[in-house]
């Protein structure tokens, strides 16, 4: 993900509203968020992105596997530029949106990687690389730097376009 994404960024929802698709089709979620840190696609206050699914009035759309966001959601976000120029859209869906949350216990603030336990299989179901699993909740520090690790080892670090 952090290769495909043409913006990495750890940041607080700002603003999150329902509206119809620029084509008029399907309803979308229009999600403001509140950049703290940017490892990929330059500094930026702010970033607008666009999911599918969401809800405008008493008409809700569903858009199973999309990710769901609310004002003051603090996440860790990998983004790709919409075909054509349009907004920015979450690589992978939910997989692409890494909610970051305080724990009660230890003060840290954590990731929740959706992969925890995951194994990697290449396209014959053989696994790329045994010993990479998803490791489910990781200390947000720690997830940063492997992130700027990958990106640093392909070359594509903090505002690098792609």
């Amino acid at each position: 993900m952090a290769l495909r994404a043409d913006v990495i960024a750890l940041g607080t929802v700002e603003a999150v509203e329902g509206a119809m698709s620029d084509d008029g089709r399907i309803i979308v979620t229009r999600v403001t968020l509140q950049v703290e840190r940017t490892l990929k696609g330059g500094p930026r206050a702010r970033v607008t992105l666009e999911v599918p699914g969401g809800r405008i009035g008493d008409r809700i759309l569903i858009a199973s596997g999309a990710p769901t966001f609310a004002k003051g959601d603090r996440a860790v976000l990998f983004l790709e530029g919409a075909p054509g120029g349009g907004r920015l859209s979450v690589v992978g869906w939910n997989l692409g949106r890494l909610e970051v949350r305080r724990d009660p216990q230890s003060g840290r603030d954590l990731v929740n990687d959706r992969t925890g336990g995951a194994l990697y299989l290449d396209r014959d179901g053989r696994p790329v690389d045994p010993g990479r699993r998803g490791v489910g909740r990781v200390e947000l520090g720690d997830f940063l730097r492997q992130v700027e690790a990958i990106l640093e080892k392909a070359g594509r670090g903090k505002g690098v376009a792609r």
